[in-house]
C-alpha cells in the first residue's frame, strides 16, 4: 500500500513532475539503479568462500565458483531493485498505471528512497535556486538529512532506543526538507507540452 507517513508528499509531487518530464525510460533507469536493503551473499562470506576454493580447488573450479556467484549477485540485484519492488506492489494491489508506473510507484517509496532520488535529480528537482550559496546549502543539507534518517532507521531496525532529542531533531530536519521543496522546487516551471505525462502519486491527490 502507499507509504503514507513513510514519504513526504511534497517530495513525491515534485519528483512526479520531474518523472513526467524525463519520461518512463529515464525514470525506470533511475529506479533500477536503486537497491532495496540486502545482499545475495555477505561480502565477508564471499571472500572466505573464494579463499577456501583457491586453497582446495583447481583454478578452473575457482573461476566457475566466482562466475556463479557473480551471476547470482546480478540476478539478485535485478530482482532487488526499487523498480522491480515497486512494480510488484502495483501488480499486487491491481493499480491501473496506464503506462505511468514510474509516477504512481512514487507512492511506494520510503522517505529515504525519495530523498536519494531528490539528491540524484537535484538540479531538476530544484531548478529555482537564486544563487550558488543556496544550491550548495540545500544539496549538502539533503545529504546530511538522508544520513540522519538512515541512522535512525537502523537504530529502530536493531531495536535500539531512539532519544526524544533525536526525534525532535528529525522533525526539524523533515520540516527543513519540506521548506526546500516549497521554496526551490519546480512548482512554477512552464506547462508541459501537449500529451506530456502529468499524473501525480495517489497519496498527493
Amino acid at each position: 500500500m502507499p507509504n503514507g507517513t513513510g514519504g513526504d508528499t511534497a517530495s513525491e509531487q515534485v519528483l512526479a513532475a520531474v518523472f513526467g518530464r524525463i519520461g518512463l525510460d529515464s525514470a525506470r533507469e533511475k529506479l533500477q539503479a536503486m537497491q532495496q536493503p540486502g545482499e545475495v551473499i555477505d561480502k565477508e562470506l564471499n571472500r572466505t568462500l573464494l579463499s577456501w576454493a583457491k586453497e582446495k580447488c583447481p583454478p578452473d573450479a575457482v573461476k566457475e565458483l566466482n562466475d556463479l556467484i557473480l551471476k547470482h549477485r546480478q540476478d539478485f540485484k535485478t530482482k532487488n531493485s526499487v523498480w522491480e519492488t515497486v512494480n510488484a506492489m502495483l501488480r499486487l494491489e491491481n493499480v491501473n498505471n496506464d503506462g505511468l508506473q514510474h509516477i504512481q510507484g512514487l507512492d511506494y517509496l520510503t522517505l529515504d528512497q525519495l530523498g536519494r532520488l531528490v539528491v540524484m535529480l537535484i538540479d531538476q528537482v530544484f531548478p529555482r535556486f537564486p544563487d550558488e550559496v543556496s544550491a550548495k546549502r540545500v544539496k549538502e543539507g539533503w545529504q546530511e538529512a538522508l544520513a540522519k534518517v538512515a541512522r535512525l532507521r537502523n537504530q529502530v531496525a536493531h531495536l535500539r532506543n531512539v532519544r526524544f532529542q533525536d526525534m525532535e531533531d528529525l522533525a526539524r530536519t523533515l520540516e527543513r526538507m519540506r521548506r526546500d521543496v516549497i521554496d526551490y522546487g519546480g512548482w512554477k516551471l512552464p506547462a508541459p507540452a501537449e500529451g506530456a505525462e502529468q499524473a501525480v502519486p495517489q497519496a498527493a491527490q
